[in-house]
């Protein structure tokens, strides 16, 4: 069957952070202006921002339910930081509001020539203080929490909740993007160091980023694993061992990275994870050794074309590791599941609202999930749902029908060639003749659903072969439902394209889950933008290919 026997509901996973949060002004130009010049945009967007903020809004749209400490003040800017993160289900209550001052923003200035980004940061004021933070507030904060977030802003803050967070005996990880004012202080106490490419030798001082690595760990003692992002290149980890290798040979550090890249597979465009053997004896010269593995992630190859920016690619990838940690994903598994939530943010995929971001997001836990459960449920290809052809737009349709009241209700959802959610509506119906008529009645709102959003080019899905098959025959049809068949007709003459499929049931649950909900409440409704509750685990279901 291709539906996936629901897993007893869990409380979700609860992490906190502390840093900045921010609203973000972020300006395409055609190319970045030299001084003195005056450019127009091509475009701009105002969002939330800040490495804090963006981090623990993708934790929770991959399902986490995270907490944050950070200030802002009760003005415009502030209170909408406080909304957008409310909004993406961040617990903002144990947040500073200042009365005066200004909230944190910063202009981004995204060169579309270059895909570079170059950032102009107005910090908030006043700053937050360490005594802000109240006793009561910290342990409310830190109550439950299995994991703690520093992105190394609000640093005396951060260490006031880093010390109590290590008495707890909670992990901390470290988002170490640069050299700053309290980081040193901080990394005594994280278990985990997320950091970007130029960190490990500029703190260091070493010769090269695998042999800073070494450094780092060695320096570190309560270090359990760092990772440097690369860009484009991937990401490379060093992980300590939980048993000593000393008695081991040494392997050069610099030499395991090369054996790690001879094995990736070049002719694969998918973000993988290769790994050197567990337990090695890892050194670098002039620094030592240290039991261990290096394990070196990949990323996919975006085409210059389809690149947006990076900005918050590493605060998405940050926010995968914290959901991988506090899920307990193997990290050969979290290093290609982080690449591709990175991925959605710089790859140029257009996603309107956070709850679509959310889904393909969760689509993407889904099959690293379902890939790691030993003889799983094999869904069969006819039983899937499937995205249409290039341009066209798939509308799935279906009813509920009761016979005694000669009642019932049309579901239908919009997806396009991505398998994007377009919109989505259910029809309350009464008076209808029987359940042939109530299904041909579910696909004329699904072409009236395509009329509504303008499309040219449509497809419509039914689990009812008879329906299909009528309206494959539209010339031919001679049946009782003739009338309808005849406006059928007259509708089809509207599109460029039009066609009608049938499919299976298992492919047809979110049409059949909205005309379900519709009799239930005996009502209609539509969604053009946002997504509703009921239908997005099904929505998940058909996107994943696991």
């Amino acid at each position: 069957m291709a539906a996936f026997a629901s897993a007893p509901q869990q409380s979700k996973p609860l992490v906190l952070g502390c840093g900045a949060v921010s609203v973000d002004y972020l300006a395409t130009v055609a190319s970045f202006p030299n001084p003195d010049d005056k450019i127009r945009s091509l475009a701009l967007k105002v969002e939330g921002g800040g490495n804090a903020g963006n981090a623990l809004t993708g934790a929770a749209r991959l399902g986490l339910s995270p907490r944050i400490i950070s200030k802002a003040s009760n003005d415009a800017l502030g209170k909408s930081i406080l909304k957008e993160l409310q909004d993406d289900g961040v617990d903002t209550s144990y947040m500073t509001i200042a009365d005066g001052g200004n909230s944190p923003f910063t202009y981004i200035i995204v060169d579309s020539q270059t895909k570079t980004r170059t950032c102009i940061h107005t910090p908030g004021y006043p700053p937050m203080k360490p005594e802000e933070l109240t006793k009561e507030n910290l342990f409310a904060a830190l109550h439950g929490v299995e994991m703690v977030y520093f992105d190394v802003r609000l640093h005396e803050t951060a260490l006031l909740v880093a010390e109590e967070a290590s008495q707890r005996k909670i992990p901390i990880l470290v988002d170490a993007e640069k050299k700053r004012e309290g980081l040193d202080d901080l990394l005594n106490f994280a278990s985990y160091v997320v950091c970007s490419a130029n960190f490990p030798q500029a703190w260091t001082g070493a010769s090269s980023t695998p042999v800073a690595l070494v450094h780092m760990l060695l320096r570190l003692p309560n270090l359990k694993f760092v990772i440097v992002t690369r860009g484009e290149k991937g990401c490379l980890m060093l992980e300590r061992s939980m048993t000593d290798a000393s008695e081991t040979e040494e392997t050069d550090v610099e030499d395991l990275l090369e054996s790690l890249e001879q094995k990736v597979d070049l002719s694969s465009s998918m973000a993988k994870c290769v790994a050197s053997k567990s337990n090695l004896r890892i050194s670098a010269d002039g620094v030592g050794s240290m039991s261990g593995r290096l394990l070196m992630g990949t990323a996919e190859a975006i085409p210059s074309e389809e690149l947006i920016d990076t900005t918050g690619a590493g605060d998405a990838f940050i926010g995968a590791v914290l959901y991988g940690l506090c899920t307990g994903m193997p990290v050969e598994k979290m290093l290609p599941f982080a690449a591709q939530v990175r991925r959605q943010i710089v790859k140029g995929v257009k996603v309107q609202t956070p709850e679509k971001t959310a889904l393909t997001i969760k689509v993407l836990a889904t099959n690293f999930l379902r890939s790691t459960i030993p003889k799983g449920p094999i869904r069969k290809n006819d039983y899937m749902w499937r995205k249409p052809g290039y341009g066209i737009m798939k509308i799935n349709v279906d009813t509920s029908f009761q016979y005694e009241t000669l009642s019932g209700a049309c579901g239908a959802v919009a997806r396009d060639y991505r398998g994007d959610f377009i919109t989505a509506a259910s029809w309350f119906v009464l008076n209808i003749s029987g359940v042939d008529s109530a299904e041909l009645t579910a696909i004329r709102n699904g072409i009236y659903l395509a009329t509504h959003i303008g499309c040219n080019n449509i497809e419509i899905e039914s689990d009812c072969s008879f329906a299909v098959d009528s309206l494959n025959q539209v010339d031919d049809y001679l049946g009782p439902e003739v009338a309808i068949i005849i406006e059928y007709k007259q509708l089809m003459m509207d599109f460029a394209s039009i066609s009608f499929r049938h499919c299976y049931r298992e492919a047809n649950q979110v049409a059949d889950k909205l005309a379900k909900n519709s009799f239930t409440t005996r009502s209609s409704s539509s969604w053009d933008d946002e997504i509703p509750d009921f239908i997005s685990h099904l929505l998940v279901n058909d996107m994943s290919i696991i």
